[in-house]
């Protein structure tokens, strides 16, 4: 089944669901005007009342018509020269939370687009809609947009629950450079572009930010070119004290093993796991990366020697990084892995 086939089985689901109500007046969305091959993926909140729901196109008029909150959009992307525009080739795919309307309330008087409850996001995040959608796009980056889609998103997809507010968060990202990931898919959130909130207006201007989604999009990060700067990494501030009278630069590996798994997990994703060595009184740290894949890249300090792993448990990185004397050896490796990617040529 191509890709275009198992979308459109998707569209038609998207078209049937009705969390929020029966709702006469959607149709189901043009897979003519979607791009399939889209590197970056937008999730909003939910439908927005008189675009896509009525005209099958995400930012659209039924008249051909880009809403404002599109032509705020637009002005964004282009920054990272991707677009709304459904007739280009660089043009973004766009999904929500809830594919529905909300409806409308009144509030002090004035009519205003309701926010999806929580039990209308919980239907819709288990309907699985949105991570077909993930699957069959296979993005390059995902970008939250708005309060909600980046709060659901962080609960039902990477099971955070507690969490900065949304400013809050676009800034650390930025100034940190330090992102959430699904599948190894970098997500990013940012402000909503309606043109109610000043806040879009704001990020607009962040550099930092536009700067590190650029760096993101234009250098995906490839395993065989993150081995080779690690390994060019790999020094005696960053053994284990345990183990600092075994290292040597024939063996660079030894004691290595919990900062280099922490350094994979921050450009690779997936998991950190621990197992502990008995019969040398210590533990080992691996990957496995979103794919299922095994990532081992301090195992060869064990030589031939058969090792025997007990007690195997996922480590959480932000736990790890709690024990203050690993938390430096991973700022100096870090740091050094920086430097050297930014001076690598890709391993192909």
């Amino acid at each position: 089944m191509t890709k275009q086939e198992k979308l459109s089985i998707v569209f038609d689901e998207i078209f049937h669901l009705n969390v929020c109500g029966e709702d006469k007046e959607k149709v189901r969305r043009d897979i003519s005007k979607t791009n399939i091959d889209s590197e970056i993926m937008i999730i909003a909140e939910a439908m927005a009342p008189e675009q896509v729901r009525l005209s099958g196109v995400n930012y659209f008029y039924k008249d051909g018509r880009i809403g404002n909150t599109g032509k705020s959009l637009e002005k964004f992307l282009n920054k990272f020269n991707y677009t709304v525009c459904t007739d280009k080739p660089n043009c973004i795919y766009h999904t929500e939370i809830v594919h529905n309307f909300p409806g409308y309330e009144i509030k002090n008087g004035k009519k205003s687009i309701k926010r999806p409850s929580k039990e209308e996001i919980r239907v819709s995040i288990k309907s699985n809609i949105l991570k077909k959608e993930i699957a069959i796009i296979k993005p390059k980056l995902i970008l939250l947009m708005g309060d909600t889609a980046y709060k659901s998103f962080y609960k039902y997809f990477l099971d955070i629950q507690s969490y900065n507010n949304l400013t809050k968060e676009i800034d650390y990202i930025s100034k940190t450079k330090k992102f959430k990931r699904h599948q190894n898919i970098p997500v990013i959130p940012i402000q909503h572009s309606s043109g109610a909130n000043p806040r879009f207006q704001e990020m607009f201007k962040n550099t930092e930010l536009i700067d590190f989604i650029n760096e993101i999009l234009n250098n995906p990060m490839d395993l065989k070119l993150l081995k080779v700067a690690i390994k060019n990494s790999w020094c005696k501030d960053t053994v284990c004290p345990s183990v600092t009278e075994m290292w040597n630069r024939s063996n660079k590996t030894i004691g290595q093993c919990a900062v280099t798994a922490l350094l994979v997990y921050k450009y690779l994703g997936g998991k950190i796991y621990k197992g502990d060595i008995l019969e040398k009184g210590y533990s080992h740290y691996w990957n496995v990366l979103p794919n299922g894949k095994k990532v081992d890249l301090t195992k060869s300090q064990f030589g031939y020697e058969m090792v025997i792993l007990n007690n195997i448990k996922e480590k959480k990185p932000e736990e790890m990084l709690k024990d203050e004397e690993l938390l430096n050896r991973y700022k100096i490796l870090e740091r050094q892995v920086g430097f050297q990617l930014k001076n690598l040529k890709k391993v192909i």
